[in-house]
């Protein structure tokens, strides 16, 4: 049997999603590592951390992490206390995962961001700043942050996450077909670096992000049918890769198609008018709905556009079509959103993430 150290920080405003952290590692443990024997090992503070003498608590805590596979991050409100050499200490233990990164890209990062609602008091509002500028700076350093609303969605996150991870370690998925193009469409690290170099060199500028309805239900739909979960993760692969096809198809040479993150995909849109680069969403949009039945389900994708010039070319442009991705799926699903976005809209957003919903 193989074990996979996984190491868990953040600051002590996250019982939460730590509580949801131990729980999904156990049922993946149970579910698909104990059938491709390969298993993972959670440490954490305080359960897996001893008591200790350093120069600063933080020096403890680090001496005993040691070399680990996997790092998950979580941050809600707060950035943490302050160390002797970072902004805190879950700032620390994100740039020592950074560098095992780095320094073996195997190594697995994931850095998670809570949308829950809260309502900060003056004084935490510093520190939701200090949050907030700590994000930017490591998007800008090509990390992708998964942001979720709710405890439930962060669960199925981390399950597909871990899940998905293993599997790919056992390379139970076949090389060949469908499955080769969906490994090697290119991902949001290359995305991001193709976005900045069209900031540069682009006349005009259009993302359609693209995320697809349901596609977790769709999972648990085929566990709860074949009651065995490598079974129902490779199924829904071979309907996302189906549906990376039909997307990549659908653009041709009009853009180029990334998978950002999971069940969601990117296209960038270079030099072609905002009016086309929608017109490209309305014909993927249809695209995947033609081709969405699969096991009794009928997956559909939400979509999101931002443009320039209606959205000012820049960083966010992203995160523009991101949001209207959300209002599309709040609306009704299986729709194109384009940015900017009304009002009235970017209400429908704050109430959503208030009430928690996904």
């Amino acid at each position: 049997m193989t074990h996979l150290r996984m190491f868990v920080a953040s600051p002590g405003d996250v019982p939460e999603e730590r509580s949801a952290v131990r729980e999904v590692v156990a049922r993946v443990n149970m579910q698909i590592g104990d059938r491709v024997g390969i298993v993972i090992d959670l440490v954490e503070w305080p359960t897996s951390i001893l008591p200790g003498i350093g120069l600063e608590s933080q020096e403890v805590i680090n001496r005993q992490v040691g070399k680990c596979d996997i790092f998950v991050i979580i941050f809600w409100k707060r950035l943490g206390t302050p160390t002797n050499n970072h902004l805190s200490g879950t700032v620390e233990e994100f740039e020592a995962a950074y560098d095992a990164w780095k320094s073996d890209s195997k190594t697995q990062v994931y850095v998670y961001f809570s949308r829950r609602p809260f309502y900060p008091t003056l004084e935490e509002l510093p520190e939701v700043r200090r949050l907030l500028a700590f994000k930017r700076q490591i998007s800008r350093r090509g990390v992708l942050c998964y942001v979720f609303d709710s405890i439930m969605e962060f669960e199925n996150k981390l399950h597909d996450h871990l899940s998905l991870h293993l599997l790919q370690l056992k390379e139970l998925t076949e090389p060949g077909g469908e499955g080769l193009v969906l490994r090697e469409l290119p991902d949001n690290r290359l995305f991001r670096r193709a976005f900045r170099e069209g900031l540069d060199d682009a006349r005009d500028l259009g993302i359609i992000y693209c995320d697809l309805d349901h596609f977790t239900d769709l999972k648990n739909a085929l566990y709860e049918k074949k009651k065995d979960w490598i079974t129902a993760i490779r199924r829904s692969n071979e309907l996302l890769a189906h549906i990376a096809t039909t997307i990549f198809g659908t653009v041709g040479n009009r853009g180029h198609v990334f998978r950002y993150a999971g069940d969601e995909f990117a296209v960038l849109v270079l030099n072609r008018h905002a009016s086309t680069v929608t017109a490209l969403a309305k014909q993927i949009r249809a695209a995947v709905e033609k081709e969405g039945d699969f096991e009794g389900f009928h997956i559909t994708a939400s979509i999101g556009v931002a443009c320039t010039p209606a959205v000012p070319a820049g960083l966010d442009m992203r995160e523009r079509a991101e949001d209207a991705t959300y209002v599309a799926k709040l609306t009704g699903r299986n729709r194109v959103v384009a940015a900017p976005l009304s009002q009235d809209q970017e209400e429908l957003i704050r109430e959503a993430r208030e009430r928690g919903n996904s």
